[in-house]
């Protein structure tokens, strides 16, 4: 019996020897999956998508890593040259590719995986920890942002009816365009999908993905963009495909982002916030944002945004001089002088990002909306930084509001008029004497204009701080259309106050702003 156990035990013995000499395992190891990320890394840089078999049964990478609770961020560092080779039993796959005309689902995925992968090239070259600010820093100025600002900007030009304004921007923008081929950023493509899904103008967004795709097949382009502008020109070339049908298609697109979990679907750590940045660029007055944008605008969580400002708070706080130190260095002087730099702007950033979702989300009715306008404006002044962006969001932000109430207090004022007389009596005088005339001059004509004396305060207040909004606008901006929209809601405000001067004022401006601009552009583009 002694001698049949050791026997068994023996044999036990030999096959586990020959199944490891064969390298057959029953469950993936560590080692495996990072050398399968690696590999799916490179692939996804020249533009190939990899699934992984192991001995002849798919590998779920997302799976392990759940199941193992395990963050990409934890797992080693690139492994040597020589390691890199997967092992036999591991065979990698290129699913073949099936898109067709109606493929909409399939196009999603690809754009999923384009984000995700430009999420990995970024932290590959960025690398980890690293700030908001020095981040963003990276891309603003950059041509893709430049030509993704320009195209932005022709299409609001074309809606303000300025269509050899719209023409000579639109023009300035196809100039750089390519530059999103050329160095592919999650930066540029999430400003990309963004500036696409709210277009107006039809032909703008078509021919930004034909011409995209065109040049990616003159230049035999690489990397995780060209598949995605491979098989979206397909989708959308054409008539077939109108305009509310591409933009339903990106909403839905950045849609499935916004609520994916990151360590789920195998993104970097605060990849989504990416996103928030281009959903709120600058205060919109007058709720007059795309229904499908403020469906996305409502996705943004502000829980998301909290957390990830108490991370980078940790990352840009200058380190402490120990207390024994006799003497500073003067590298060490001016390594704490620019991490304050970087803190004091990251504070404004987050703030002011902030101030936006809280506005937009709520309709510029949130009691934090003029605690956060008096907080960014008092940074704003900081001399550390150039603070324009942030206190134009500011002053703009304060004229929503008022704006906002004082629409208010005219739909009540509405209410009380037609209801008083006919159902409640007397006793539901009207707020004030001259309310009835009022109302009825604006039921009658909306543009008519009414004495002064019967303006509300809180128009007043708005316009005030839209001019402030203004005057630092015209100095830090090349924006063309954002200072016309400005300046042409300005002329409405001032109108609806029954200020005749500030209406001149305000139409001379933008009068001289549309010829100047014109100018400009047309000499630019010749």
């Amino acid at each position: 019996m002694v001698r049949a156990d050791q026997r068994l035990c023996d044999r036990t013995k030999m096959y586990k020897l020959r199944l490891a000499e064969w390298e057959f395992n029953k469950n993936n190891r560590e080692r495996d999956i990072v050398a399968m990320l690696q590999v799916q890394g490179q692939r996804s840089a020249a533009g190939k998508t990899t699934t992984f078999k192991r001995h002849g049964k798919p590998v779920q990478i997302e799976a392990y890593l759940r199941r193992k609770g395990i963050d990409t961020l934890n797992l080693p560092d690139a492994m040597p040259e020589d390691q890199r080779q997967l092992p036999t039993y591991i065979r990698q796959l290129t699913p073949p590719p099936s898109v067709s005309v109606s493929g909409h689902a399939r196009l999603q995925e690809l754009l999923f995986q384009c984000f995700r992968d430009l999420a990995w090239k970024r932290q590959a070259s960025v690398g980890r920890g690293v700030s908001w600010i020095v981040e963003k820093g990276l891309y603003v100025g950059t041509p893709t942002m430049m030509a993704l600002r320009d195209m932005y900007d022709a299409d609001c030009l074309f809606a303000q009816g300025l269509p050899k304004l719209g023409g000579a921007v639109c023009e300035r923008s196809f100039r750089s365009i390519h530059h999103l081929v050329l160095d592919p950023t999650l930066e540029g493509f999430c400003h990309l999908v963004t500036n696409l899904q709210r277009m107006r103008s039809p032909g703008i967004g078509k021919e930004t993905w034909r011409y995209l795709s065109g040049y990616a097949r003159a230049i035999q382009a690489t990397g995780p963009i060209k598949p995605l502008l491979e098989n979206i020109e397909k989708l959308f070339d054409g008539d077939q495909v109108g305009l509310a049908e591409r933009q339903e298609f990106l909403t839905d697109c950045i849609d499935h982002i916004l609520i994916s979990d990151e360590n789920e679907v195998g993104f970097p750590p605060s990849t989504v916030t990416q996103l928030y940045p281009f959903l709120f660029q600058i205060p919109v007055l007058d709720g007059s944002t795309d229904p499908r944008y403020r469906r996305l605008q409502q996705r943004c969580d502000i829980g998301r945004l909290a957390q990830l400002r108490g991370v980078q708070r940790k990352l840009s706080t200058p380190s402490e001089t120990p207390a024994d130190s006799s003497v500073k260095t003067e590298e060490m002087a001016f390594e704490i002088a620019m991490m304050k730099r970087v803190q004091a702007e990251e504070e404004a950033f987050f703030e002011s990002l902030q101030l936006l979702m809280v506005g937009d989300q709520s309709n510029w009715l949130s009691p934090e909306v003029a605690s956060l306008c008096a907080s960014i404006i008092a940074r704003a002044s900081d001399p550390q930084f150039e603070g324009g962006y942030y206190a134009y969001n500011a002053y703009k932000g304060l004229a929503a509001l008022n704006k906002t109430l004082w629409d208010q207090e005219r739909v009540q004022e509405r209410i009380v008029e037609v209801l008083a007389p006919q159902e409640y009596g007397v006793s539901l005088s009207p707020v004030s004497p001259t309310s009835s005339s009022v109302a009825a001059s604006i039921a009658s004509s909306p543009s008519q204009q009414y004495s002064p004396q019967s303006t509300p305060s809180k128009l007043e207040l708005a316009v005030s701080f839209l001019e402030q909004a203004i005057m630092i606008l015209e100095r830090w901006t090349d924006s063309e259309a954002l200072l016309l929209e400005d300046l042409g809601k300005l002329e409405e405000w001032c109108r609806q106050c029954g200020d005749l001067a500030r209406v001149a004022k305000a139409q001379r401006m933008r009068e001289d702003c549309v010829s100047t601009l014109l100018e400009k552009s047309l000499s630019l583009n010749l």
